[in-house]
């Protein structure tokens, strides 16, 4: 009888560990998927009040299961939104002090999905591209950290070809790269387009729940940019202008069409 009674207790106490576990998997998941839909609803609209909503329903997920990987993922894609719009928005919103801050909060965050998950393509590409811009900031750290972007982005490449933000974050890094460090606009645009690519493939399938799904907009405006490098501005102009029907609020593509659109009168 007391065996028994002992072999019940242990089912009881195991059964409740497990439905605690599920339960906390449960909350977990619940906040990803509020941060996710607050971040993008940040982004639509290009807020950083919103943006920052997001982060605390990502660090709520996160001290509520500090093994997952996903909430300071996802904490690491918001700084880097919120660096953009410091540092490269409009510039009545520039801010370098609060731009360097996030990009810092975004490459710690990264750090801690990369020691919990080091396999994951979409953290070593933004990782690599957030110490881009870092070097872009102090640009004598370029050949102390150069190289490691490179190995990032690359490495996070080969564990996810055909994501679409991982080529987008790579174009990027090569669009703002010099020659002499193996960047330029060229390099820059063969990824760019094929991010262009991969993005209207990624759109025609029905997302999974809590599966990234950023960055196409401001793609699309890296791509007009790299137009106007190129002496192109009327093929910026239409990519600025698909840009902007995807996110009538993406600031580098609002920028992008008014300079496309003063080159064009100028008859550039």
């Amino acid at each position: 009888m007391k065996t028994s009674l002992k072999h019940i207790l242990l089912v009881l106490i195991t059964c409740t560990v497990v439905l605690a576990d599920d339960s906390t998997l449960v909350s977990n998941d619940s906040l990803i998927k509020s941060g996710i839909n607050t971040f993008q609803n940040g982004y639509n609209a290009w807020s950083i009040s919103v943006f920052q909503k997001s982060i605390s329903l990502f660090s709520k997920a996160a001290d509520l299961n500090n093994r997952d990987f996903r909430p300071y993922y996802w904490s690491g894609v918001v700084q880097f939104h919120i660096s953009n719009y410091y540092l490269f928005g409009e510039k009545k919103s520039r801010n370098k002090k609060q731009g360097v801050k996030a990009v810092n909060a975004a490459l710690e965050a990264l750090e801690k999905s990369l020691e919990l998950q080091p396999e994951h393509g979409e953290s070593l590409a933004l990782y690599g591209t957030i110490t881009g811009i870092k070097i872009y900031l102090k640009l004598y750290l370029a050949p102390i950290l150069g190289p490691k972007v490179f190995n990032n982005i690359k490495k996070g490449l080969s564990l996810a070809e055909n994501n679409p933000r991982i080529h987008y974050l790579i174009g990027v890094n090569y669009l703002f790269t010099p020659g002499f460090l193996g960047g330029g606009v060229d390099k820059g645009l063969e990824y760019l387009l094929k991010a262009d690519s991969l993005y209207k493939e990624e759109r025609s399938r029905t997302p999974e729940p809590l599966e990234p799904r950023w960055g196409y907009s401001t793609c699309l405006g890296f791509i007009g940019k790299a137009m106007i490098k190129k002496d192109n501005p009327q093929k910026a102009k239409t990519y600025f202008k698909t840009a902007l029907n995807i996110n009538p609020k993406d600031q580098l593509s609002i920028t992008g069409l008014k300079e496309a659109e003063e080159l064009i009168a100028k008859g550039n």
